[in-house]
């Protein structure tokens, strides 16, 4: 059987894509963090998402805490990381076991500005559970209760898309802004390759 040039090629792309496919998963590890509040064995991460096109106006943060000593909730997390952060401005309303509980107003943070008073669009509030080193994939906007209702557990992420509108498919789930990541090995082997096919072929 001849083995034409497109068909080697083909024969490297499958053997290369599971090494490219692993290697372009995003890890937690992969995401730009602000900063860490609190301190203890355990952590979630609270993303504030200003631009539902991109990750380029998105933030995360990282919250730490005592199992031993601490039960927090969505919303003391997001508390925390607002005292801890000066750039930070958070206004929201309601009170935690009153209605739905805490809902958000608006959230200023490096510039960004947007929410009820100052752009008239309403923030959707989603969760997820994470399961480390992976990002989580299965975020939910949780109409049960509201952020003062969601209990964390360790790798619990809570976030904040806009806009909001009658069903939470106007909004999408907040998306990390993650670090540049490098092209795989994979793929300077795959480009390697079949540079070397070529020249052998002519050869």
């Amino acid at each position: 059987m001849k083995i034409t040039f497109k068909l080697l090629i083909g024969i490297l792309a499958v053997y290369a894509s599971s090494g490219l496919n692993a290697a372009n998963a995003l890890l937690v590890d992969d995401v730009i963090i602000e900063s860490v509040t609190g301190s203890g064995t355990n952590r979630a991460f609270f993303v504030i998402d200003f631009d539902e096109t991109g990750t380029d106006n998105s933030f995360t943060f990282e919250y730490r805490w005592d199992p031993n000593i601490l039960t927090p909730t969505g919303w003391d997390m997001l508390s925390a990381i607002d005292v801890a952060e000066s750039d930070l401005i958070v206004d929201s309303g309601g009170a935690p076991g009153q209605g739905f509980g805490v809902f958000i107003n608006d959230v200023t943070y490096k510039g960004f500005s947007r929410g009820a008073a100052t752009t008239g669009e309403f923030w959707a509030y989603w969760n997820a559970e994470g399961a480390d080193p992976d990002l989580p994939n299965d975020w939910v906007a949780p109409f049960a209760f509201g952020i003062s209702g969601r209990i964390l557990s360790d790798l619990s992420w809570d976030g904040l898309s806009i806009p909001f509108g009658p069903s939470p498919d106007f909004a999408s789930p907040p998306a990390p802004d993650v670090a540049a990541v490098p092209l795989p090995a994979s793929a300077w082997l795959l480009l390697s390759a079949i540079v070397f096919v070529r020249r052998l072929m002519r050869s």
